[in-house]
């Protein structure tokens, strides 16, 4: 583990910095949200606010508030995109925040609110709608195309629509047993359903929640004594009307989905939720005497359980289960423990030691912490017969599912294990790279396990990352106590103790840790050493799925030595140009900002950066002025004006007529009505600024021309070509509203320097790839002054 970067907010004095939780998420985009606490003036003393903020990942230090909370936030998650926020506070409110579309990070809005007093939140999550991506690692050539090496697996949505749509939603379960699920239709039309698992309530003390790829929803939480699994499915009642008739008719089907138009009304739900239970877990151990257990810690911190004839149960007064965790979002047949075992009381007895419950892990020595991996696993078992006849000799065999020990890991010197996290919708098979979990103790520690084999693969202190002058709790002590989830995170707000909270990037290769110091803690959990020779492929792999998934690259940039820049970037290049145009003109601008975002890495490489910025520039520009569809004709047809012009420029005819009014002209007499090429009134005032940049831009970069004759953009093909479409779109936008011109056309009245501008384009593109001459030279000159 290698620490990255480490930031300090400036504390406040009047707030009751350990009486506050820490809770952070990153989200694909590198999003930050996080909550803290701050003091005002209230009569004669300070009022405590509690805030959720956000910031960029590579830039903690400019955040915003985007909600004020009453009290103390428990939860944050984000979303698989990135744009949905789910907000839950100890006083049991429920916000679903939604990012405004091309906003600002600070511009969120309200989808959906509810509330579950008096109820403790054990977790929460969203519903998978369907989309399971994988990369091919080590399967495909670097060379191969996207579709090669990214892959969507099988998974059905959580909840389905009338329609076979994937609906959003979360899913919330407390203490008591109490399930609720919020279900966005539409917009407009939110459901919220409230049931219990099992007949009645309970108390459970953890929970967690897995998507697996049938669709249903599998929740595991601790009741004293086990660990108690269960299946809940839902589904929308005209859905499962449909599925559930033997007699369904296609005109049936279509009865169905017409009457679900008003499915939402009040009163009349239409969310059916089913709950059964499923296979419990009863924690074991190793066949070996707890004694000879801490012994063995002391010296390794990993022990292998993959022998399950040596397996020994717990007796229910000397362990319990501190965390139930899915290391996998996807998959419900891993399950982490975070066991306490202690010795049974007699042993203790012995050893003159009176084991205390309302102790610390560091305080009581003679308790052990463990993190135990568990598989569930088909096994068979003869069938039980009352009677057999001599002729079904042969006994049958019955299929079941268990849970199996399937390895652990020590916490050393009896420090307690008060946080886990890991990268839940890991794209990587496990068996191609590490997936790494990460386990934080009672004493600072951090540690990088290697989920396969529960090894430890690297580790560091949070204590060594805080600044000198740092706050301490009131006994002075500077242990952490963890937020591992919404239960313990409320404990730890009651109990006035510092708190951590983890949470790993969608790369799966960082981390972020932030306490309740205020304190942010950025990690790189996988060295280039840790894996060899995958190391490049895996990057190269990770910055090709960024640019098709449209998640954030800043964190593997960090992981790109400066050397191999212009490696990366011809391989990303030649990749994309192996595609289709389609593909390749859908994810150019992409490629550009992220060629831009690599060339800076290194100090030989900026002025090719620079460029790749404004090829960038100049193709959203360009994309954003082809989205203005005419209302009088159809989008989606090829003889649409927009679509008709982009092939009128691209045609080597276009460039005989290198007047620009004249090329006008004989565009609109070839389209079918001149309305087609309107652009609204309002929407033209803010189209006027991105015409001003493309044409001072054309006139810098001709000048430069002119004057160095070194200049590669306008040596470049789809540079030019792109420089004279904006200004021909703008050209024909100009003759029905005047307020789309540059300035520079504006101040020189005797010459038409647009017009100028486009003519030495179009000459420039026609002499390509050849030199310029002398006359073209001149001109330019003579445009400069």
């Amino acid at each position: 583990m290698d620490l990255r970067y480490c930031v300090s907010q400036k504390s406040d004095p009047n707030a009751p910095l350990y009486k506050w939780n820490s809770v952070c998420a990153v989200s694909a985009e590198s999003v930050i949200a996080f909550s803290r606490v701050s003091s005002v003036p209230c009569g004669t003393g300070s009022k405590v606010l509690h805030s959720v903020a956000v910031a960029d990942l590579n830039c903690p230090y400019r955040s915003a508030d985007i909600l004020e909370c009453s009290d103390t936030v428990l939860l944050l998650q984000f979303n698989t995109s990135g744009k949905q926020l789910l907000v839950i506070t100890a006083a049991g409110s429920i916000k679903l925040l939604k990012q405004v579309s091309g906003a600002l990070q600070a511009d969120w809005c309200l989808v959906a609110e509810t509330s579950v007093e008096g109820e403790t939140v054990l977790a929460a999550t969203f519903l998978h709608t369907g989309l399971k991506p994988q990369i091919n690692l080590g399967e495909v050539k670097v060379n191969s195309l996207y579709n090669e090496k990214f892959s969507l697996l099988s998974h059905t949505p959580s909840l389905l629509a009338p329609g076979h749509c994937a609906t959003e939603g979360v899913i919330i379960v407390t203490a008591s047993g109490l399930l609720v699920v919020v279900a966005v239709w539409r917009p407009d039309a939110v459901e919220i359903f409230r049931t219990v698992l099992g007949p009645a309530r309970g108390h459970y003390t953890t929970a967690d929640i897995s998507m697996p790829p049938d669709g249903s929803i599998v929740i595991s939480s601790w009741q004293p004594d086990v660990v108690r699994c269960w299946r809940v499915q839902l589904s929308h009642s005209i859905v499962r009307m449909a599925q559930s008739s033997t007699t369904a008719t296609p005109d049936a089907v279509a009865d169905a989905s017409t009457a679900s138009n008003n499915f939402v009304t009040e009163g009349n739900k239409k969310l059916v939720v089913c709950v059964e239970c499923c296979e419990s877990v009863c924690p074991c151990r190793p066949a070996s005497s707890p004694s000879a257990a801490v012994a063995e810690a002391k010296n390794s911190r990993t022990k292998d359980t993959s022998d399950t004839a040596n397996i020994r149960e717990l007796r229910p007064e000397c362990y319990r289960v501190s965390r139930v965790y899915f290391p996998y979002r996807e998959d419900p047949g891993t399950l982490l423990l975070v066991l306490v075992e202690r010795p049974p009381p007699h042993e203790a007895a012995l050893a003159g030691e009176q084991p205390d419950k309302h102790k610390t892990g560091q305080q009581n020595r003679s308790y052990m912490h463990i993190v135990q991996k568990y598989r569930l696993e088909e096994r068979t078992q003869p069938a039980f017969k009352l009677f057999k006849s001599e002729s079904t000799a042969t006994s049958s065999l019955v299929a079941y599912k268990t849970w199996n020990l399937a390895g652990e890991w020590l916490s050393s010197a009896g420090s307690a294990v008060i946080n886990i996290g890991s990268c839940q919708h890991y794209l990587f098979q496990s068996q191609q790279l590490p997936h790494l979990i990460t386990v934080a103790t009672e004493d600072g520690n951090i540690t990088a396990i290697n989920l396969n084999n529960m090894m430890t693969v690297g580790s560091y202190n949070l204590n060594n990352a805080r600044p000198s002058d740092g706050h301490q709790s009131e006994g002075g002590s500077s242990k952490v106590r963890g937020s591992s989830t919404a239960a313990t995170a409320a404990d730890s707000s009651h109990s006035g103790q510092p708190t951590v909270s983890l949470v790993h990037t969608w790369t799966g290769l960082s981390l972020l840790a932030y306490d309740s110091n205020a304190t942010m803690c950025f990690f790189s959990l996988i060295k280039p050493t840790d894996i060899g020779n995958l190391w490049p492929l895996c990057v190269l792999l990770l910055l090709e799925y960024s640019i098709v998934s449209g998640h954030d690259w800043w964190e593997l940039l960090i992981n790109t030595p400066p050397s191999s820049v212009t490696t990366v970037v011809d391989r990303l290049l030649d990749t994309l140009s192996l595609h289709p145009q389609s593909l390749h003109s859908h994810h150019h601008t992409r490629m550009l900002l992220l060629r831009h975002a690599i060339l800076r890495l290194s100090s030989s490489t900026q002025q090719r950066a620079t460029e790749a910025m404004i090829q960038a520039h100049l193709s959203s520009i360009l994309n954003l002025f082809r989205q203005f569809r005419p209302v009088t004709a159809e989008c989606n047809n090829d003889k649409c004006a927009s679509n008709l012009l982009t092939a009128y420029l691209e045609n080597r005819t276009s460039m005989d007529q290198l007047d620009l009014d004249k090329s006008v002209e004989q565009f609109l007499f070839g389209i079918s009505t001149a309305q087609d090429c309107q652009v609204e009134q309002r929407s033209a005032k803010y189209l006027q600024p991105l015409v001003q940049y493309t044409a001072e831009l054309a006139l810098y970069l001709l000048c430069i021309m002119a004057q160095t004759n070194k200049n590669e953009l306008l040596r470049e093909v789809k540079t030019v070509q792109q420089l004279r479409e904006i200004l021909f779109r703008a050209r024909v936008w100009y003759r029905h509203n005047k307020l789309v011109a540059p300035h520079m056309a504006r101040k020189t009245d005797s010459v038409d320097v647009w017009a100028q501008l486009y003519r030495l384009l179009t000459r420039l593109l026609a002499a390509l790839p050849a030199e310029p001459d002398a006359a073209f030279m001149d001109e330019v000159v003579l445009l400069e002054t």
